[in-house]
């Protein structure tokens, strides 16, 4: 077991939240970032809250009570890890939008302005 993991997890106390992104299962679009928490510790558990649930961890390695192996008390995201998961997401957003845009819709202004951007970066 890692030992800076076990020493994040002894830290614990109630009130304490963590930040991190949960990463989705089938694909990089189901991640979202997450607030979680910690409602109360006693020795053996780590108890917590995210979006209303109740999850209770292993206090010892952070394994979930009920989940898979892979099921942990998550670290807190750095600022640095948070900040480029919204730049992507933004970008995202941004990409669909365009795909999704009638560009017959747009007046010839704004097509030709459009297309000078495209122009000047594709």
């Amino acid at each position: 077991m890692n030992t800076d993991y076990q020493a994040y997890l002894d830290a614990l106390k109630a009130g304490d939240e963590i930040i991190f992104i949960a990463r989705g299962a089938r694909s990089w679009s189901n991640d979202r970032i997450e607030k979680l928490s910690v409602v109360r510790r006693t020795p053996a558990q780590v108890v917590c809250s995210v979006g209303g649930n109740e999850i209770r961890f292993k206090a010892q390695g952070g394994r979930r009570i009920g989940g898979d192996y892979f099921d942990v008390l998550p670290s807190p995201a750095a600022r640095e890890e948070i900040e480029a998961f919204e730049e992507q997401l933004l970008l995202s957003r941004m990409r669909l939008r365009l795909r999704d845009t009638d560009t017959r819709s747009l007046s010839p202004d704004a097509l030709k302005e459009l297309n000078a951007v495209l122009d000047k970066h594709t």
